[in-house]
């Protein structure tokens, strides 16, 4: 079920330090032991399903229109994602992410990082706001009983005495 609140956002177009990047609302991103592509081709052409390569891989559904939409995000661009929870601020993540080993020893590991963030962004796989993201819930069904009830049930007739 669905969560029984509303998502509250300061949108933005600002990708600086204070900005709250997070994940759109038109996406599902599942996370994934194999790797995706081959997982599809290997399903198509009724191979051994044993030969998919295990991996951590991120996958995004989106679905626009009448199309359904599959991307598999590369390892650090998933790790990118993750961070993008609607909390934390570019610093925030920046600092985050420049703990991982990414792999990329000669670029420094803040730019590696906003330029992800930049591409996610061009994607339309997160979305900016100016401040942490809030929820409000949104209001309950209201339920009145019907006029002349009460709370105590009668199951026979009752008998008058004189």
């Amino acid at each position: 079920m669905r969560d029984q609140r509303q998502r509250v956002v300061e949108e933005t177009d600002q990708l600086d330090e204070s900005t709250v990047p997070y994940v759109s609302d038109s996406l599902f991103v599942v996370d994934l032991e194999v790797d995706y592509k081959e997982l599809i081709s290997s399903l198509r052409n009724k191979t051994d399903l044993n030969q998919v390569s295990a991996c951590e891989a991120t996958v995004i559904f989106s679905n626009a229109g009448d199309d359904l939409n599959v991307w598999q995000l590369s390892p650090l661009a998933g790790v990118l994602l993750h961070l993008c929870d609607g909390q934390r601020t570019v610093v925030d993540i920046t600092r985050e992410f420049s703990l991982l080993e990414t792999g990329l020893t000669e670029i420094p590991a803040d730019k590696v990082c906003l330029f992800g963030l930049s591409q996610l962004l061009d994607d339309g796989f997160i979305a900016l706001s100016s401040s942490p993201l809030t929820w409000d819930p949104l209001p309950s069904p209201q339920f009145s009983l019907p006029p002349k009830t009460s709370n105590t049930q009668q199951p026979w007739p009752r008998i008058e005495t004189d």
